[in-house]
């Protein structure tokens, strides 16, 4: 009966778990295949207890970012397939010592962010029993207080005997208890500064003593991490406990007051030792606000280790001992070299060319070299003045020689080259990546030859503007190209860009940001089908090169330009590409773009595109003149579409009404003169109308004119014109056949005369043939002999208006105004008018 009483109660208890907090519902679930079974992330649930109805085949729960202030004796016991549980950032008080029961499988736990006081109360000792599988353990924590001397809970701890990796936390000092020697399989040891909720949270270890780490000197240690530790203190024996450490780690505080000396000089535990990688950061003695002006690297410990992978960067070293990586016989250290990283410190001492030449290259193994980022003149990134260099001799080849296994070197920011000479390089046949930018270098018409595998080019921060076009042709393998920053200009680079380029068919990513382009060869990326990445950033591009024939482009960038929009054959190009399954990236910030009537399938392509934009808000300018922003335009786009739109059937409109008045100004001039239309036309097409010429005619000009002047024409006018200039004159008073009709005759003799010259004077007006004569005259002005009729107009005739109907039909140019009775008969120049005015051919 009592059995059945308590199976009541823990059914109703069940019940009750499962109706509130401890309920696994609002935990979201997953397939683990890494375990091969189910991932529970309970996380940010607000829990404050373990949830009791979890799949009995949970093999990862996450129970971060709750309210756990207590583990309970049980509440794992049906999840014997646990295999990583996570209980970070929780308020953890303590954990009650049968709390992991049935946990056998368990192989990772981390606690960080707790609140466990490392007593037997918070952390019992029989509390890491079950795991009698634990691989990892991380136990970090915020809340020990202020303790500067911190001892780490050794008994709970010692029962892990299958752990590999111990993460723990530190205090000013620490110390490890004899349990910590139960530890036998442990490789990894890691005291360093942690990551937690987006925070760096420190490692607090000051002193570091001889005796801090002899518990583990039977124990086969192979990695230690301090990175991030203050360590103002470490003695010097403080490494030899770990007699089988490979990897040794000391990334020191920005605050540390350890000298890069005293770092170097606990290494000499490991003398005719062999270590895969040494780290020893930031080890630049700091007092206050004083900073070491810099430290003399000396070899005399680090040369009888043999060390795969040396990092001494950030660490102000001012001078390098090279002499002794060089002396026969070899040191271990220069045989054994693959990584030396020497980056970020201040070296500033020359180093012999020689030396290079013949030195270098004894680093048999070495594969990665950096030496980058110098800080001992300007900062890297800032430009130098290349006018200020010298030219040197660029005509003659110097030897370089590397290392036969060398890959990678970088010597960025380093040093002031000058102008670039011709280079063969010695032993390069396996570099894949050179990063010399920022060295103030100038390149010219040279060449670098030996470096035929390169893929990996960096030239940034160097003067590209006088480079040969041929330069790459000797680099036919680079995936990777930088020439950022390279004082390319648009005219020389618009006229060598292509042919520069052209060997590179291997090429993933070009860099040519910040050169102040203004325009490139719209088939610039002819034939670099492999381009993935492609950032013409910072320059001062109007138009955009084509994208075609680029199929696995991923990635282009063109923030801060001078564009004001992106062309259709782009966004044609960009769409097709996401459309077949291309993750397509556009960046085009910090361009004033244009937010007008043109620019309407723009801004629809911004909110419809599959591409993936940067934003998808740029400032524009509007059709008002008024800077916005595209976003605030696609809000109000309905009103810009119907002002386009409205803008459109309005010029329609004005245009259709134009044509329309056009086509009804011409057919009332068609209908008014259709005659002379149809004449016109005949003549245009060379039909039934025959031009008269010259000497088809008998005379050359018919002069009509009254007796009052008859002196003046018979003597005068004939000299100048017939006797002088050779003209065939028809004169009535010498010509006119006796007894004939005088308006046949005229009629006649006009027919028969090229040309006809009237004069004008008061006699002629007064005569009763005067009007007959000059409608006569009118008959013979036609569409082929427009300036047939020629006048010579006495000056002080008063001309009735009776008579302006005569003088309209006459083209201007052909009266002469002149006091006839006063001419001048020597005036050549009176003369020499009528004569080219009445010879001028008529215009067809």
């Amino acid at each position: 009966m009592d059995m059945d009483v308590v199976c009541f109660v823990f059914f109703l208890l069940v019940r009750m778990f499962k109706n509130g907090e401890t309920s696994s519902s609002r935990c979201k679930h997953s397939l683990d295949e890494h375990h091969a079974g189910i991932s529970m992330d309970c996380s940010r649930r607000n829990l404050t207890s373990v949830p009791v109805d979890l799949p009995a085949n949970t093999t990862t729960l996450n129970l971060n970012h709750n309210k756990l202030e207590h583990l309970l004796n049980h509440q794992f016991l049906y999840l014997h397939q646990l295999k990583s549980l996570s209980l970070n950032s929780n308020p953890l008080y303590d954990i009650q010592e049968e709390a992991f029961n049935n946990l056998t499988y368990l192989e990772d736990l981390q606690i960080m962010g707790h609140r466990l006081t490392y007593s037997l109360s918070s952390l019992p000792r029989g509390v890491f029993i079950p795991l009698i599988n634990l691989r990892t353990l991380t136990l970090r924590t915020n809340y020990y207080g202020s303790k500067s001397h911190l001892i780490l809970p050794d008994e709970p701890i010692s029962y892990l005997t299958n752990l590999i990796s111990l993460n723990i936390d530190t205090g000013d000092t620490v110390e490890f208890g004899t349990g910590f020697s139960q530890l036998k399989t442990l490789s990894e040891l890691i005291l360093s500064s942690y990551g937690l909720d987006d925070q760096i949270c420190p490692c607090p270890l000051k002193q570091v003593y001889n005796s801090t780490f002899a518990v583990f000197q039977n124990i086969s240690i192979t990695t230690l991490d301090l990175s991030g530790c203050v360590l103002n203190e470490m003695d010097k024996n403080v490494f030899a406990p770990f007699k089988n450490l490979k990897n040794l780690i000391i990334k020191a505080d920005r605050n540390t007051k350890l000298a890069l000396p005293d770092a170097i000089s606990t290494l000499h535990v490991f003398r005719n030792k062999t270590l895969e990688s040494v780290t020893i950061n930031h080890a630049a003695s700091r007092h206050l606000f004083m900073t070491t002006a810099g430290y003399f690297l000396t070899l005399e410990i680090l040369k009888d280790i043999c060390i795969y992978s040396l990092d001494l960067k950030l660490n102000r070293i001012n001078m390098v001992e090279t002499s002794n990586f060089f002396k026969f016989p070899l040191p271990r250290l220069t045989q054994c070299l693959k990584h030396l990283d020497l980056s970020h410190n201040k070296i500033a001492a020359r180093i012999n060319p020689l030396n290079i030449y013949l030195g270098f290259r004894l680093f048999q193994n070495l594969e990665y070299f950096d030496i980058s980022a110098q800080f001992t003149t300007d900062p890297l990134g800032v430009k130098s003045s290349f006018e200020e260099l010298k030219h040197n001799d660029s005509h003659h080849t110097y030897p370089f020689a590397l290392p036969s296994r060398l890959k990678y070197l970088f010597f960025a920011g380093s040093n002031r080259i000058g102008v670039m000479a011709n280079l063969i390089v010695i032993g390069g046949t396996n570099v894949i990546a050179l990063n010399m930018s920022y060295n103030v270098a100038v390149f010219t018409d040279i060449n670098v030859t030996g470096l035929m595998n390169l893929q990996i080019l960096d030239l940034s921060g160097n003067s590209c503007l006088y480079i040969a076009r041929s330069f790459f042709d000797l680099f036919p393998n680079l995936t990777q190209l930088r020439l950022s920053n390279t004082y390319l200009s648009t005219d020389t680079f618009f006229n060598i860009g292509k042919r520069l380029l052209q060997p590179l068919s291997k090429l993933e990513i070009l860099d040519l940001s910040s050169n102040s382009l203004g325009i490139l060869p719209h088939d610039i990326f002819q034939g670099l089908s492999n381009l993935k990445q492609v950032s013409l950033s910072y320059n001062n591009l109007i138009t955009i090169p084509a994208l075609s024939g680029l199929p696995g482009l991923q990635q282009v960038y063109l923030s801060k330009n001078s564009l004001v929009t992106i062309d259709e054959d782009t966004r044609q190009t960009l769409d097709e590409l996401a459309l077949n399954g291309h993750k397509i990236h556009l960046s085009i910030s910090g361009n004033m773009l244009s937010c007008n009537c043109e620019s309407l399938s723009l801004l629809q392509w911004l909110n419809q595109t599959n591409v993936s934009v940067d934003g998808g808000d740029y400032p524009c300018i509007s059709y008002q003149g008024v800077k916005t922003t595209t976003g605030t335009v696609n809000r109000r786009f309905h009103s810009l579409y119907l002002h386009c739109f409205s803008y459109v059937w309005l010029t329609v409109a004005v245009t259709g009404m134009s044509v329309l008045v056009v086509a009804m100004l011409v057919s009332f001039v068609f209908v008014k003169n259709k005659l002379k239309i149809k004449l016109i036309l005949l003549r245009m097409i060379g039909r039934y109308v025959k031009v008269k010429k010259r000497e088809d005619f008998l005379y050359d000009v018919c002069v009509l004119y009254a007796d009052d002047v008859y002196q003046w024409v018979c003597h005068t006018l004939r000299d100048e014109l017939e006797v002088r200039r050779g003209l065939k004159l028809y004169l009535r008073d010498r010509d006119e056949v006796l007894g004939a009709d005088k308006p046949t005759e005229l009629y006649n003799t006009m027919e028969s005369s090229w040309k006809v010259v009237l004069i004008l004077s008061p006699g002629f007006l007064a005569s009763d043939f005067s009007l007959s004569t000059m409608s006569m005259c009118l008959s013979f002005i036609t569409l082929t002999t427009p300036n047939r009729l020629n006048l010579i107009v006495d000056v002080n005739l008063n001309i009735p208006t009776n008579i302006d109907f005569f003088l309209e039909s006459v083209n201007e140019e052909n009266i002469y105004r002149y006091d006839i009775n006063h001419v001048d008969a020597n005036n050549p120049h009176f003369w020499n008018q009528i004569y080219h005015g009445v010879t001028a051919v008529d215009n067809k």
